[in-house]
């Protein structure tokens, strides 16, 4: 398993809980900006069973992009120690976006989320509930109906809005050729052609995209 690492940008997002965390999955860095003196309970007691996989790191001065700097020097040490490892900036600033875009051209797979709960994989599955007592009859089967995708994560179609306004004319023009778009962006996290149709479903829900016989016209604005 390719090494994975959780960087919180506490300034811009404050999370009071992470859920049901896959503690061997992950190792976490908290950023706290120079003047912040406080971590949420919640988080704090969350992250306490991970130990050393959880580190705080409080940075010194401050500036309007003090705290993106010091992540962006740990992605970059931390991709040199580790060949391969992988990295989610969980932040609303989109500030990151153009060191992400970098990083992805040298092979370093990086992912910015707004939120903790839209990062892949961060929950551990819940525990299976005991079975139920079985009925004296089987009802009859209900009739198979296609399996729906899973909503897109808002993030992740804000991701693929802002990378096809930068290929202008080089847009991909079928459905088929905007699907592995979508899925060789998110090569990182081995994104599924359900995730990518969801995501397609979301673009057209927006209106941003409209198809017609599998050809594929753009609104992005």
């Amino acid at each position: 398993m390719k090494p994975a690492y959780i960087l919180i940008d506490f300034e811009n997002v404050q999370p009071d809980k992470i859920g049901a965390l896959d503690t061997g999955a992950f190792k976490i860095k908290v950023f706290v900006g120079a003047k912040q003196s406080r971590v949420a309970l919640g988080l704090a007691s969350a992250l306490q069973p991970m130990g050393n996989a959880v580190e705080y790191v409080q940075i010194e001065g401050s500036g309007r992009n003090a705290l993106d700097l010091h992540i962006a020097y740990y992605i970059g040490r931390l991709s040199v120690e580790e060949p391969g490892a992988v990295f989610h900036i969980v932040s609303k600033d989109t500030d990151y976006d153009p060191l992400i875009d970098h990083l992805r051209a040298k092979k370093i797979h990086c992912h910015r989320w707004s939120a903790f709960s839209d990062i892949p994989h961060a929950r551990a599955a819940a525990p299976k509930a005991a079975p139920a007592p079985r009925p004296a009859a089987k009802p009859k089967p209900a009739p198979k109906t296609a399996a729906k995708a899973a909503p897109a994560a808002s993030s992740q179609v804000d991701e693929i809005v802002e990378n096809l306004r930068k290929r202008a004319r080089a847009q991909p023009s079928t459905l088929k050729a905007l699907t592995s778009t979508i899925k060789s962006h998110f090569r990182g996290i081995a994104m599924s052609d359900g995730a990518a149709d969801a995501i397609v479903e979301a673009l057209k829900t927006r209106k941003l995209i409209a198809v017609k016989d599998r050809k594929v016209s753009y609104q992005l604005g």
